[in-house]
Parts: C-alpha cells; structure tokens; sequence
C-alpha cells in the first residue's frame, strides 16, 4: 500500500487523526515515513502534503521544540546549489523578477523557473522569501552582473 502515492496520503491522514488523538509517538513515526518515502523516490510533494508541518506538531508536543524548528527549516544548505542556481538565487532576492534574472545571466525564462524550481526543492523551500542570503564566491563571472559576463553581440559575432 505505501509503494505508491496514495500510501504517502493514507500515511499523512493517519498521522494527523494519531495527533488529534494525542498519540504523538505515532504520529511522528507516520509523518517520518512520509518524508523517507518521498525522499527515496526523490519525490518533493513535501508544500502539499505537509509531513514536515505535522511532524514539527508532534516533537512540539513532545518537547523536542528545538528538532520541530530544524525540521521546518530544512535542509536549507546553500553548498548544494550549483554555480548557476546560486547567481540565480543572488538575484531572485535582490528582488528581480524572472525576466530580468534571465536578461541579466544571458539565459531564457524558462531555465531561470527550473533553476529555481530546483532550488527550491533542494533547499526545503516554498518561494523567494525562504531563500537564504549566498554571499559571493568572488569566481569570474558569478556576480550576476552584465558586466562580469561576456556581452551578447561579442559572444555572437564568432558564430
């Protein structure tokens, strides 16, 4: 039954029918198989399913606060992103919109939504408000400013 996605949602309702019945032992065992099972199928249901959520109730309710707090916050390492993610993240929260973080690196609009898309995920986040502060590298070209990077029409005219 829970070799498939209807199992995280049973696994899910029973964690929180276990927290409304004060049975919080079992409902951290329930909403920690959740997030094993969808990270073993590298599966990010995590914003709608709300495993993390309940499971942060239940060590709340148990008094671990301090394990609730990490587990809301994530992984949010920012040394998982790569390079391009990174100089898009710089500039999503210097509060550029997609299409001028797209301008800016030179690529389209679409790879700056999966850049994000990604960092998102891999960071444990729900949008640009929860994306951390990534200091710069001091690596060539990784400002994110038009400047540090080559122009548009020098890098065209040897084609």
């Amino acid at each position: 039954m829970f070799e498939a996605l209807p199992g995280l949602h049973y696994l899910h309702a029973r964690g929180r029918h276990h927290l409304a019945t004060g049975r919080r032992h079992a409902a951290l065992a329930d909403f920690a198989a959740c997030g094993d099972l969808m990270a073993s199928w590298r599966l990010d249901v995590s914003a709608s399913l709300g495993w993390r959520e309940g499971a942060a109730e239940a060590l709340t309710g148990l008094g671990r606060v301090d394990e609730a707090a990490a587990l809301l916050r994530g992984s949010a390492d920012p040394d998982l992103l790569s390079a391009a993610e990174r100089r898009v993240v710089r500039l999503a929260r210097a509060g550029h919109g997609n299409r001028e973080i797209a301008e800016r690196l030179f690529l389209t609009v679409s790879t700056v939504e999966q850049h994000l898309t990604r960092v998102y995920r891999k960071l444990g986040v729900r949008g640009r408000a929860g994306l951390p502060e990534i200091p710069e590298d001091g690596l060539c070209g990784d400002s994110g400013h038009p400047s540090s990077r080559p122009s548009a029409a020098s890098s065209s005219a040897g084609r």
